[in-house]
């Protein structure tokens, strides 16, 4: 689990990881907020796009790996149908 300002690298730098509770402040107050969760929110879905795009690349690594085990297999069976001497039991 993490705090949201934790995706704001202004909030990380400063020290000051909580958001500010507007409700008895005026209108300031909630603009304040509003403007310390958007920059939070824009690192939080930066930090997503960069997980998935991560994921997305292990995953295709992770196919490419699978189709070249799956070549690899099948030039063994014919390189083994090959080797097979004719005239074997029908």
């Amino acid at each position: 689990m993490q705090l949201l300002r934790e995706f704001d690298p202004t909030a990380v730098e400063s020290g000051v990881l909580e958001v500010d509770d507007p409700y008895f402040g005026d209108g300031d107050a909630f603009d304040r907020c509003l403007s310390v969760v958007e920059r939070a929110c824009r690192g939080l879905v930066e930090h997503l796009r960069l997980e998935l795009a991560d994921q997305s690349r292990q995953s295709e690594l992770a196919d490419q790996s699978d189709q070249s085990e799956l070549a690899d297999q099948s030039r063994q069976s014919e390189l083994a149908g090959q080797s097979k001497p004719p005239g074997g039991p029908i």
